[in-house]
């Protein structure tokens, strides 16, 4: 958006100073870097979000385990039937 936003603008401020000839090329922006940036810090992002659901997936594993654990010392029964 931004490189077609950039020509159109230098246009625009040639046509109010009507100075010298409208060259397009003199408005083009090279985004490359931008663009290699945001992509790093996409896949950063994506790289943290895995790591971080296996931290929440052992978390709750670790929790299974540790009700587990206190029903059979509490002899709790899960197969009762309420009244």
């Amino acid at each position: 958006m931004i490189e077609e936003v950039i020509p159109k603008l230098g246009y625009a401020a040639f046509q109010s100073a009507a100075a010298g000839s409208y060259d397009s090329s003199a408005y083009q922006v090279n985004l490359v870097l931008n663009y290699w940036i945001a992509a790093i810090c996409i896949l950063g992002g994506v790289i943290c979000l895995i790591s971080t659901m296996n931290v929440v997936r052992n978390y709750i594993r670790e929790m299974n385990i540790r009700n587990r654990a206190f029903d059979e010392t509490h002899n709790y029964d899960d197969t009762r039937e309420l009244k």
